[in-house]
């Protein structure tokens, strides 16, 4: 009887300890993602005033370039 208890008490502390991980665990994923998106707010803000030109400085995209195969 006594072994019974015991395997069955030490069953339902293994289960609360499981429980218990994944939960923190999931507040710690929770968290992250939280962080992540409070980040990409402030980077957008502070790029904000940004900008990237792509400029053609060879002429390559008027047409036909010579060290190009026909």
């Amino acid at each position: 009887m006594l072994l019974v208890v015991r395997t069955r008490l030490r069953e339902l502390v293994y289960r609360a300890n499981l429980y218990l991980a994944y939960t923190i665990y999931a507040f710690f994923e929770w968290a992250l993602i939280l962080f992540d998106v409070g980040f990409d707010a402030v980077t957008a803000l502070d790029f904000e005033g940004l900008e990237f030109v792509v400029k053609d400085v060879k002429g390559a995209s008027r047409g036909y370039v010579q060290w190009l195969p026909k």
